[in-house]
């Protein structure tokens, strides 16, 4: 089963990118919020998703994604 994510932007509606793994994304959310401040994340939303409709899963959104991503950079860069 294919799985992968996407961040999208809630308040355009548009597809920020669409990635393999989890890290990949939350790296470039990590890179977006340390070039432009954790603001510019507010209306972003990170999701699983596959080839079921069952698959889609919203994995964080907003603050918790900004967290998410800061946390998981500190941990790759430890």
């Amino acid at each position: 089963m294919a799985v992968w994510y996407e961040i999208m932007d809630q308040g355009t509606a548009n597809m920020v990118g669409d990635f393999a793994t989890e890290e990949e994304a939350l790296r470039l959310v990590a890179r977006y919020v340390a070039a432009h401040g954790r603001a510019a994340v507010a209306k972003w939303a990170l999701a699983r998703d596959g080839e079921r409709d069952e698959d889609f899963l919203l994995v964080a959104a907003g603050e918790a994604l900004a967290e998410r991503a800061r946390v998981t950079d500190t941990a790759a860069a430890d």
